[in-house]
């Protein structure tokens, strides 16, 4: 099973009166998301899920993501917002998924931290995933945390560039 991991693209500020889960993507965010989609198209990914955190930012980063790859309706889920750890992403959504290929939309440092969990079986491998970065872990058979090898971990601009060459 290939896990996927993508931090949401670049939204609105924190303000005062806004709560952090409203914030929305920004146009500038949008525009680039689009490319980024783009990129994720032309590398051949094929999730057969996208789980996203309800968070604005994060639910429309899956939504464009999930018409590019003409998928359907993203399926969000609160495991995946800030406060949640990786051991709760890997038991309630990915332990048990049929799926090939599974997308995780959200935010930092938890898609981080399940990069590393994947990896390690714990968090002490630091990475740094940037507003509308990508990685991909394999757990292969062994289905499980501290299994998994890292096939990349892509950059924005990595992305909009994949996906111009289509």
């Amino acid at each position: 099973m290939i896990i996927l991991g993508m931090r949401h693209a670049i939204a609105e500020p924190a303000e005062p009166g806004l709560r952090d889960a409203d914030r929305a993507l920004t146009p500038e965010g949008h525009r680039k998301l689009v490319g980024i989609a783009r990129g994720i198209r032309a590398l051949r990914m094929h999730p057969g899920k996208i789980w996203t955190s309800p968070w604005v930012r994060a639910a429309q980063t899956a939504a464009v993501v999930a018409r590019e790859l003409s998928m359907g309706e993203p399926t969000p889920t609160e495991v995946l917002t800030p406060g949640h750890s990786p051991p709760e992403v890997w038991e309630r959504l990915l332990s048990n998924c049929p799926e090939e290929e599974i997308l995780c939309v959200g935010h930092e440092p938890l898609l981080s931290d399940l990069a590393a969990y994947l990896l390690s079986g714990d968090t002490s491998i630091t990475l740094r995933l940037k507003k509308g970065g990508l990685f991909a872990v394999d757990v292969g058979q062994h289905h499980g945390p501290g299994s998994g090898d890292l096939l990349f971990l892509l950059e924005p601009g990595h992305l909009r560039r994949a996906g111009k060459g289509r």
